[in-house]
């Protein structure tokens, strides 16, 4: 990533000593600095306290990226609920169309069976009390 060098002399602020971006190596770019500013009594910073403020750098850019992932998580979060909303709509519809063509086929079955068990009770009273012969019942059943 290439910086605008007069743009940071115009924004960093004239105390600051020492800026250390943060830089993000999976998406290939800076997603911020971290400016320090000059020592007390102008000292100079050592190569120790550089290299702390660096292991400082790579744990502060690790929390950014768990902080960005961890957002990455709610919004998809927020999405599957969504989407199981939506699903569980879709479903509970499905069931009450489901319900509804029960209703109307056991209606429609009903009145065919309703007529053939009277005809079958008929019969077998015919049968039981004798009073048909067999010809007539067989016609019957035909």
């Amino acid at each position: 990533m290439k910086f605008d060098k007069e743009r940071l002399f115009r924004e960093i602020p004239k105390e600051a000593f020492l800026i250390l971006p943060f830089f993000d190596n999976n998406q290939g770019k800076n997603i911020g600095v971290f400016i320090i500013g000059a020592k007390s009594f102008g000292d100079f910073y050592t190569i120790e306290e550089i290299d702390v403020l660096r292991r400082l750098m790579s744990i502060l850019e690790l929390h950014l990226k768990y902080i960005e992932t961890y957002e990455q998580i709610q919004d998809l979060s927020v999405n599957l609920d969504k989407k199981v909303d939506e699903k569980t709509m879709e479903y509970n519809d499905l069931i009450n169309k489901q319900k509804e063509f029960i209703s109307i086929i056991s209606y429609e079955i009903k009145t065919p069976i309703t007529t053939a068990i009277f005809q079958a009770d008929s019969i077998i009273d015919d049968l039981e009390q004798k009073t048909i012969s067999q010809e007539e019942i067989g016609n019957e059943l035909k």
